[in-house]
């Protein structure tokens, strides 16, 4: 379910110090070692920020059990211009006393008191308890990183993720990925959606025109105020 799986672990965060001048950016550019606040074995999948002081990095943490046996937790941290630290984010359970696995895969930062994270989670579903996995979506208000609630993938499915998340403004906010086998009958197939944050509630966006039975969506970026980019793969 997972949506990116390199086999490396998380060992410093870099920040990249670009020249000024665009002639002679190769030469001048320097990469700096910064390190990154310590965690268990760990990944971080995407980076984004509104200035020098305000940069958040996200992902997820292994916390194991033993040898052969781990969960996933929720990983943020933020850069203040000198330093990153670790920020609480929320790790919901399966159910009570079980284990859970979250993975945040983007960020956007709007502000120094909005920034939205988004990825999947391991859930129990509401109507048939089957446990699988839900696009989980966090935002973060200046004080602390908070569920938002998302919609449910349909009963009798096997999951969902959300890849990319991008802002036009803190009322306009988007989000894609894939659901995994969305039509009952339909045996591990999966399709590329996409749902919009209002400033109130997210909610479902009319399903782009993909040719073949297979898509996703991996990224997104903002042209202007009426204009996304998404892009995936279909088959």
């Amino acid at each position: 379910m997972n949506r990116r799986v390199p086999d490396r672990k998380l060992v410093c965060a870099l920040l990249l110090l670009v020249a000024q001048s665009g002639a002679t950016i190769m030469a001048q550019t320097t990469w700096e070692y910064v390190p990154s606040p310590p965690q268990n074995e760990a990944f971080l999948w995407d980076v984004d920020g509104t200035a020098p002081d305000n940069v958040w990095a996200v992902g997820d943490e292994r916390i194991y059990y033993n040898q052969f046996s781990f969960d996933r937790h929720s990983l943020t941290i933020h850069w203040d211009g000198t330093q990153w630290s670790r920020i609480p984010s929320p790790t919901p359970g399966i159910y009570s006393g079980g284990g859970t696995t979250v993975s945040l895969y983007d960020v956007v930062s709007i502000s120094n008191d909005d920034a939205w994270a988004v990825g999947t989670y391991e859930a129990q579903h509401p109507v048939d308890g089957f446990v699988g996995f839900q696009t989980i979506a966090m935002h973060w208000d200046g004080k602390e990183w908070s569920v938002v609630p998302t919609p449910v993938t349909p009963a009798g499915m096997t999951g969902s993720s959300l890849n990319s998340v991008v802002a036009i403004a803190s009322d306009s906010v988007y989000a894609a990925g894939h659901i995994v086998d969305p039509i009952p009958g339909d045996q591990n197939d999966w399709i590329g959606f996409a749902l919009h944050w209002d400033g109130n509630h997210w909610s479902p966006l009319p399903q782009p025109p993909i040719p073949g039975r297979r898509s996703q969506f991996d990224d997104m970026a903002v042209i202007d105020q009426d204009s996304l980019i998404m892009i995936g793969g279909h088959s």
